[in-house]
């Protein structure tokens, strides 16, 4: 899920192979039966606050919680949705 959000913000060959290194590099987490609940609960939480937040990062956001690893981004959906848990 990462290397697509990843890949889809990419601009221009260059951006694209990097990527390409990178992609060796990343772990695999598995989106599991409680990453689905959680994904599921955080977009109803977010749109209650009138914020839908893409289901592609609702995913990304679900498996960095799951899983308890940082979540290193330059999207504003991840800080707006994780500050609707504090």
């Amino acid at each position: 899920m990462v290397l697509l959000e990843l890949y889809n913000g990419a601009r221009g060959d260059y951006e694209k192979s990097q990527l390409g290194m990178l992609e060796d590099t990343l772990i695999n987490l598995a989106i599991d039966d409680a990453v689905w609940l959680r994904s599921k609960e955080l977009a109803s939480m977010c749109r209650g606050k009138g914020l839908t937040i893409p289901s592609t990062d609702l995913l990304i956001i679900s498996v960095s919680l799951r899983y308890d690893v940082s979540l290193i981004h330059l999207d504003r959906h991840f800080d707006l949705c994780l500050g609707f848990m504090d």
